[in-house]
């Protein structure tokens, strides 16, 4: 992916199709989600090739958020 070696090059760490850990209840869900970027450990790429953005995508992303640790 050219987005992944532009930033390696830049020196920053990229990680593709993390796993995304789901903390409820004092439980841990490894299953379920995947982020496409993770960058420097801080910053989740939700990457998208659709012509309009539906509600769903927002969704998810802020079920990343809210819900996830991707440490």
């Amino acid at each position: 992916m050219i987005l992944c070696d532009s930033l390696r090059k830049l020196g920053i760490e990229v990680e593709r199709q993390k796993p995304i850990l789901i903390r409820f209840e004092g439980k841990t869900f490894a299953e379920g989600y995947r982020a496409d970027l993770v960058v420097a450990g801080q910053v989740l790429v939700e990457i998208k090739s659709v012509e309009q953005l539906a509600r769903i995508h927002r969704k998810r992303v802020f079920t990343y958020l809210n819900c996830a640790s991707v440490y």
